[in-house]
């Protein structure tokens, strides 16, 4: 059975018991459970965080899913290949410069997080951008939008860095559905954005930039109604196809994210070390070393005996082929 928060906060089996001896409301119990699962991940096994998901790439690139914090392994195409980290373009083996030489090798490379959308404006194609959501009462908001302008000047209103676009309804509240020339776009043309500040929203606010001229738009990102400072890892491809597009199944490290609704299931699947790291948790706010350092080690210890009990016995081992050609090797810090 799947714990979720409804389980964590319950009154009677969940932490409701062990919070301030009991009196805690919902609001109260809901935080206090996202800070134990946030301690909890920070030092558990990381075989108790992995999850396999598949993926088409039809450009080179893609953001890691929102629950994701890196990819450890994958297949690509049918192939096994290796993670490499954003030094590889400047290897002597590898691939030289990713945005012009793919090189010979299928592997991925690791782009970096903090990347605020999903993709990059295409810099032979600075926009306007336009924002959409699902949800009428959105419409009274805006987003801030920071970055540079078409003449590479960083874009401001006033004094203040950014510019605030306003969020549009997809037309009756259909998703991809608008009227052309009735959307507000943004009075600045972006080539390049280097944050994004969100409100909290009843719906998911797709972001565009926009051709007001031909009506042709391309994607930038996709932003859940929780999520207020977006920031992204991603991941280049190497040696796509293409026309058909790759498929990508890949292992990948989750992140911690915060429960917001009852029905969520809980990163950590465990209520007794939830409870301990519950009570560790009040040693901290108490200023008791003693006792948080006790109880956190219990919660560990039961994340850690879940991960040993599942734990597959076998002679797997890992094998890199070089494809190099002599022209220099894996640099150790990758």
């Amino acid at each position: 059975m799947l714990l979720t928060l409804a389980d964590a906060i319950d009154t009677t089996t969940g932490l409701g018991p062990i919070v301030n001896g009991g009196t805690c409301d919902t609001t109260v119990l809901t935080n206090r459970t996202n800070e134990c699962i946030e301690w909890l991940i920070e030092h558990a096994d990381s075989r108790y965080t992995r999850i396999r998901c598949k993926m088409h790439v039809t450009n080179n690139c893609i953001p890691l899913p929102y629950e994701a914090e890196d990819i450890l392994g994958y297949t690509y195409d049918g192939y096994a290949g290796h993670v490499r980290s954003n030094c590889y373009e400047f290897l002597e083996g590898g691939p030289l410069d990713l945005d012009t030489n793919y090189g010979i090798r299928r592997d991925v490379v690791d782009l970096g997080a903090r990347w605020p959308t999903f993709y990059e404006i295409d810099t032979d194609y600075p926009n306007k951008l336009i924002a959409f959501s699902t949800e009428e009462e959105d419409t009274a908001r805006t987003i801030r939008v920071r970055g540079f302008g078409q003449y590479r000047n960083e874009i401001f209103t006033g004094t203040t860095p950014g510019e605030l676009v306003p969020i549009n309804r997809w037309d009756r509240g259909v998703e991809g559905s608008f009227v052309v020339g009735e959307p507000s776009l943004s009075s600045n043309i972006f080539y390049d954005i280097s944050s994004i500040v969100k409100p909290v929203t009843k719906g998911y606010v797709s972001l565009y930039a926009y051709d007001a001229s031909s009506g042709q738009m391309w994607f930038l990102g996709k932003y859940r109604p929780n999520e207020t400072q977006p920031g992204y890892r991603r991941y280049k491809f190497l040696n796509q196809d293409w026309e058909n597009g790759s498929y990508v199944v890949a292992l990948l490290q989750l992140r911690y994210v915060p429960a917001i609704h009852t029905t969520d299931v809980l990163l950590v699947q465990s209520m007794a070390a939830l409870k301990a790291m519950a009570h560790a948790l009040e040693g901290f706010d108490n200023n008791d070393p003693r006792k948080f350092g006790t109880y956190q080690k219990i919660a560990l210890s039961k994340l850690m005996d879940i991960a040993m009990r599942h734990r597959v016995v076998s002679n797997e081992f890992q094998v890199e082929n070089s494809d190099t050609w002599g022209m220099g090797g894996v640099d150790p810090l990758l």
